[in-house]
């Protein structure tokens, strides 16, 4: 199991973002609630693993 920190925060306009950092890169998700921007963000940190791995 990993564990990644993130922040998450409302924008302006009412949408929710979440953003996680690492050190090559980082990954952020958006979604209407709070949860929907984690689920989101849970993708995006996926893609960036499978990346990871792709190119090892």
């Amino acid at each position: 199991m990993v564990q990644i920190p993130y922040e998450l925060e409302q924008e302006e306009g009412g949408t929710w973002a979440a953003h996680a950092s690492f050190p090559s890169g980082g990954a952020h998700g958006l979604g209407d609630t709070p949860e929907g921007a984690v689920a989101d963000l849970y993708e995006a940190v996926k893609l960036v693993i499978e990346e990871f791995v792709a190119a090892l």
